[in-house]
């Protein structure tokens, strides 16, 4: 028994790809990767509002299975901890870029 090809099997998916007139371009439809595991390089300390200190520190991004070390160290955020928290250097966390910063959004421990 043979079947016939649908002309058209799904009509209602033909929305065109976002376009921006100024530009002339056409809208990525795929983001880069936005989430990493990363290897604490220094302690990171929750963010003193009264001192104005801490809140940052360096982070080693790790790729592939099982995660392996890239070398490449970036700047990253406090998100998570509370006042008076800490993540040792060597710590395994979970780092997202959000507004064009990298914040720490999940961790192995905390304490």
């Amino acid at each position: 028994m043979a079947f016939r090809k649908q002309r058209n099997p799904t009509p209602g998916f033909r929305i065109p790809v976002p376009y921006n007139p100024i530009t002339g371009e056409h809208a990525p439809l795929r983001k880069p990767e936005d989430k990493h595991l990363a290897r604490l390089v220094t302690t990171l300390e929750a963010y003193d509002e009264v001192e104005e200190s801490g809140g940052s520190c360096q982070a080693e991004i790790w790729n592939g299975y099982p995660p392996e070390a890239t070398g490449k160290e970036i700047e990253a955020y406090d998100w998570l901890l509370g006042t008076g928290e800490s993540l040792a250097a060597g710590t395994k966390v979970v780092i997202e870029k959000i507004a064009d910063k990298w914040y720490v959004t999940n961790a192995s421990c905390t304490g």
